[in-house]
């Protein structure tokens, strides 16, 4: 299992953040119902991301806990709701329907933004990301656009026209995480030899149930959308054979329009 960094509510650091332009077209390879391969960010995009990450104090990721996969390599964890808001803008104009898990709640939830939480990934040679699942983590609490407004009294005093009234919001719309977004800033253009991610799920039934391997090819510029939580696949990020992969990752979450 892999463990999501959960959205913070300290203040958000200052970062120079790369320019991403907003992209005409792209297209959509749909590798499965729940795995979407697109191109996204140029190659100038993905240098300027690649020298932000090495500019970053990085941290080695510390040995699985209990039940979670190994992973090795180095990582950065930023606060960025602006950075996020451009993502979102810059990746849903371009998204085929994808519809919720939560099935029973009515009217059904969209996507209503990315993760602020932007991790920033840099494997090195031998480095890995073992089998897991991605789980789903709860976002914001995004502010009802109705308001409740009630006079202070019950009958505005005589020719006052402006009577002091109080709005009372009404309860906010939660929001959660439904796919994973995993953006390759370099690849086998760069000489990465190995680094895929990989899914794992199985066809047939009985004695004639077989595994079978999605592979996500690893090129620079592309977005990985895959769904996470109870309808994640088993997944992993395999071993770094050559070169280095540098990965940037957010969720997309869902609320109710």
């Amino acid at each position: 299992m892999a463990r999501s960094l959960p959205l913070a509510t300290s203040s958000e650091p200052h970062i120079e953040w790369p320019v991403l332009s907003k992209k005409q077209h792209l297209d959509i390879t749909v590798l499965e119902p729940d795995q979407i391969l697109t191109s996204f960010l140029t190659r100038t995009e993905c240098s300027n991301l690649i020298r932000l990450i090495d500019s970053l104090p990085l941290e080695l990721t510390p040995p699985p806990k209990r039940g979670e996969a190994t992973r090795v390599n180095q990582r950065a964890s930023i606060q960025s709701s602006s950075f996020a808001s451009t993502l979102f803008d810059l990746i849903t104009p371009h998204l085929p329907d994808i519809s919720s898990f939560q099935k029973h709640i009515t009217p059904a939830p969209v996507p209503v933004l990315c993760n602020s939480n932007i991790r920033l990934y840099k494997y090195s040679e031998g480095q890995y990301f073992g089998q897991h699942y991605d789980e789903s983590v709860p976002g914001p609490i995004l502010p009802s656009k109705a308001t409740v407004v009630e006079p202070t009294s019950p009958v505005p005093p005589k020719g006052n026209k402006k009577a002091k009234a109080k709005a009372t919001p009404v309860r906010g719309n939660p929001t959660w995480s439904e796919w994973t977004i995993l953006i390759y800033l370099s690849g086998q253009e760069d000489g990465v030899v190995g680094g895929e991610t990989v899914f794992y799920t199985e066809d047939g039934v009985g004695k004639n149930k077989r595994q079978r391997e999605i592979i996500a090819p690893l090129s620079r510029g592309t977005l990985l959308l895959h769904r996470h939580g109870k309808e994640c696949l088993l997944h992993e990020g395999r071993l770094v054979q050559r070169g280095t992969k540098y990965v940037l990752r957010s969720d997309l979450l869902f609320g109710q329009p």
